[in-house]
């Protein structure tokens, strides 16, 4: 005769055969302990996922980040008008360096403005460094307290492409090294003024120029020639 004998499911509660093993409802195991190590199987399944799903957008956060907001950044390393200058590029793609322009007012109402030219590309990482040098032995920096005898020599200082200037304005950034060895010593005596500066450079993915400001900051030198003492 056929076994019509009952039982309650563990789980779901309905009726099934005596015999089951597993529930014909919810598919659950009548035993206590495979039920266990199904539930178990399933969080470490879904811990996988969620692990691998944590992994690829941890990979893919450049990716991401440049998709919704690309960067076109460049960083003037090392800057100095009669030294090489090195940029580096801090941004997303390749782009291409063609100057840096250097310009102020002196104090008699007078513009000055001068250029470095870079001329290169950079991929993003890399660093780019010009070749350019002045030698400019026969001249030392220029020292003063005095505001008109500053004001004086401001407005007769050339830019360092006048070699034979008795007065000669130098550009560079405050964390070069000569600056920072010069400026250590002398102290206020120092004749710093401030100017305005930017890099241009050109974005191959946006196909456009862009010009980014940079810190620099400018001093004087003057020559050690007889011939120039009344400029100083």
């Amino acid at each position: 005769m056929p076994n019509n004998s009952k039982k309650t499911c563990i789980v779901c509660g309905e009726k099934i055969s005596a015999q089951a093993k597993i529930c014909n409802h919810c598919k659950s195991h009548q035993s206590a302990w495979k039920n266990q190590i199904s539930y178990f199987a399933s969080i470490i399944g879904i811990l996988s996922v969620i692990a691998g799903a944590i992994s690829f957008i941890i990979s893919s956060i450049p990716s991401v980040r440049q998709v919704i907001a690309w960067q076109d950044e460049v960083k003037v390393l090392t800057f100095s008008s009669i030294k090489p200058i090195s940029i580096a590029n801090t941004g997303d793609g390749e782009v291409y360096v063609t100057h840096l322009n250097i310009r102020g007012t002196r104090p008699s109402g007078r513009s000055y403005s001068d250029t470095e030219r870079v001329d290169q590309f950079i991929e993003p990482g890399k660093i780019a460094t010009t070749e350019h040098e002045l030698v400019l032995d026969g001249y030392k920096v220029a020292t003063s307290t005095n505001p008109d005898e500053i004001q004086t020599l401001l407005n007769k200082a050339e830019l360092a492409s006048s070699k034979d200037a008795c007065v000669i304005m130098v550009f560079t950034t405050q964390e070069d090294p000569g600056f920072d060895t010069f400026k250590s010593f002398l102290g206020e005596k120092m004749i710093t003024f401030e100017v305005d500066a930017f890099v241009r450079f050109f974005s191959i993915k946006k196909q456009m120029y862009i010009d980014q400001e940079i810190p620099i900051i400018g001093y004087l030198i003057v020559s050690k020639n007889n011939s120039c003492r009344n400029t100083q």
